[in-house]
């Protein structure tokens, strides 16, 4: 009785000592828009603009980052994660490139309702979306 107590601290303790192992800190990631070289100060003439719809990649569309590996293979970071849908990032950080780009007024906001008195919308499909 006594060997088959030690054998069970001694699995028990194994255990304890496994459950205290941590996984990889999780990194969150974020796009920003590109300041252009000198900011417009008056708005071009050119119709309000809005950001209607991004659309990207079924493979893509998910919070964990997903890279390119050799021909055909996808390798998705599991701790390496988006902090917030791809898609709509790009639609916010378009949205404010366009406008600093275009000049105050120009472009509406990407959270704008689509009868926000924008005459012109823009719908963008991206096909790949890889980094260097």
């Amino acid at each position: 009785m006594t060997k088959r107590r030690i054998a069970l601290a001694i699995f028990a303790a194994g255990l304890a000592v496994a459950a205290c192992q941590s996984s990889p800190p999780t990194h969150y990631f974020a796009l920003s828009a590109v300041p252009p070289a000198a900011a417009q100060t008056e708005a071009k003439v050119v119709p309000l603009l809005r950001v209607a719809r991004v659309s990207i990649p079924g493979e893509l569309d998910r919070l964990e980052i997903v890279r390119r590996g050799d021909s055909n293979q996808l390798r998705i970071a599991t701790f390496d994660v988006w902090a917030a849908p791809l898609d709509t990032m790009i639609q916010r950080v378009l949205s404010e490139d366009l406008a600093s780009r275009l000049g105050a007024g120009a472009v509406a906001s990407f959270n704008e309702p689509a009868t926000a008195g924008a005459t012109a919308q823009l719908f963008v499909d991206i096909e790949d979306f890889a980094g260097d």
